[in-house]
């Protein structure tokens, strides 16, 4: 449990990352593609994404740099706040709503 706690900020932006970058090379299949499977597939990687990004920045919002055990992991919180961010850009209610929760994590 100790493993998860100390890098599951770090684990979930790069499966946030790495569903980005399928969704951004799959975007050309998606377009061309018949098979409903690849859609689908496509379209659950996308909400996917967003919902990772945004369970990410709840728990950025949960470490503080004053709580025993948060440590020097933790100190990249405001790095992965913005890139989080860029993530959650496509979309401008999501954008708005992100950046106060982004501002509440600063």
């Amino acid at each position: 449990m100790q493993l998860w706690n100390d890098w599951e900020l770090q684990l979930l932006v790069l499966l946030s990352f790495t569903l980005q970058i399928f969704v951004f090379f799959s975007v050309g299949l998606r377009r061309c593609s018949t098979n409903s499977g690849l859609r689908l597939l496509i379209w659950l990687a996308y909400l996917l994404s967003d919902v990772v990004a945004v369970y990410a920045l709840g728990q950025l919002s949960l470490h503080e740099s004053d709580v025993p055990g948060a440590g020097e992991m933790h100190r990249l919180s405001f790095f992965w706040t913005p890139f989080l961010l860029i993530h959650l850009g496509g979309h401008m209610l999501n954008l708005l709503a992100q950046v106060g929760l982004a501002l509440y994590v600063f």
